[in-house]
Parts: structure tokens; sequence; C-alpha cells
């Protein structure tokens, strides 16, 4: 009813998470988790000429459930990935404020603001969702990307047809979540990145190929 009437999406989520391992180097073996996320998303503008402008927000926050002296069961167990990437022992805070504005028939979207770069890059429809699909952080998004922590930073996103997509962006090399971004974002040490993607489907089975 909010969507239909005020333009306005809210979604809620709360994950909980048990973990135990069964060979361990301290005696803890075990860590119990929770998450909680709130994302609203208000369209402000819907016009034939101006475009589609949107403000989002996400609140996120999560604890320990047992325990808080060990984070984390990746160094316990020997492991240099992290086995939770949905941990977040921090208190709730503001981890996404932005506005996005869309032309030309959907086809080109200008985001910024305070954003999650991982959202625009190294997208994968199976692995980007910590809470409902892969934990391990390395099956998350590509390790081998020095994606930062959300913070200011914009977006351009280009997609000329259903085949083909370019995304490029800058943002805060040193950004933290729980930070406004102001106090923390410099010039010359920002993140920055350009993708092309080329969707196809072989034999019933949908693909993509990009360039990163």
């Amino acid at each position: 009813c909010l969507e239909a009437h005020a333009n306005l999406s809210i979604e809620l989520g709360v994950t909980t998470i048990f973990q135990i391992a069964s060979d361990t180097v301290e005696p803890r073996s075990h860590l119990t988790s929770m998450s909680y996320d709130l994302a609203v998303a208000w369209t402000a503008i819907e016009h034939e000429r101006t475009g589609t402008g949107v403000l989002g927000m996400l609140v996120e926050g999560g604890f320990i459930l047992d325990h808080r002296s060990d984070e984390d069961l990746s160094t316990n167990v020997g492991s240099g990935a992290g086995l939770n990437d949905d941990l977040d022992n921090e208190e709730i805070a503001v981890t996404e404020l932005w506005w996005a504005h869309t032309f030309w028939d959907d086809r080109v979207t200008l985001t910024f603001g305070k954003i999650d770069q991982t959202v625009y890059f190294d997208a994968n429809r199976v692995a980007n969702d910590e809470t409902a699909q892969f934990l391990n952080s390395v099956l998350v998004n590509n390790p081998a990307i020095a994606f930062p922590d959300n913070g200011l930073g914009a977006n351009l996103w280009i997609e000329p047809n259903e085949r083909v997509y370019i995304t490029l962006g800058f943002g805060d090399a040193n950004a933290d979540a729980r930070e406004s971004g102001f106090n923390t974002i410099e010039g010359d040490e920002l993140f920055y990145a350009f993708e092309i993607g080329f969707r196809t489907e072989i034999h019933g089975l949908p693909g993509e190929y990009r360039m990163t």
C-alpha cells in the first residue's frame, strides 16, 4: 500500500546464523550471530521528461549472541578467508544514503551519496548476498578487487540494450560504513572502477561475460 500510494518501499530483514567447527585451534568451536537491515526507497520524482529520482537508505547492525570474545571462526579453524561475511558485531548505523536518477527510458542511471561499490561492480546472481546465498567472503565478492567499505562516491550505469551494460564510478578508498564519510574521503585516495558486461544465453542457460 505504501508503495502504491506514497511511492515508498520498505524492506526489513533479520538473519540468524549458527556455526560449529569439528576441529579448532582454541576451545571455542561455535558462533551464533544475528544481523538486521532496513532498506527504504522513496520515488520522489517520476516524470516522462525529467526521469525518475529515488532516495534510498540502508540501516544495518548486528551482534554476536553467545559471546563477544571471538568475532570469527576463521582464525580458529586456520582459514584465511572469512567464514561468515554477514558477521556484524556493531550497533545500528546508516550504511547507505544515496540519490539515484534514471534517464532515457531507464537506460542511464546516475547514483551518488553514501554507496556500496559492490552493487555496481562484480555482480553475481547467485553469490552477492551473504544473508541468502554464500557465507564465505571469497564467494560473496572477488577478493582480488580492493572494494572499500560503504562510503561517499558516485556511479554511472549505462544499459543501451538488454545484452550490454557499462558501469563506472569512484568512491572513498578509506571509507568506514559506520561514519558519515566526510571525515575519511581524500581526493588522492579514491577507489575507482570501470566494467563492461555482455549478457547471453547458451542452450537455455543465462550467463554474463565482463571485463572490470
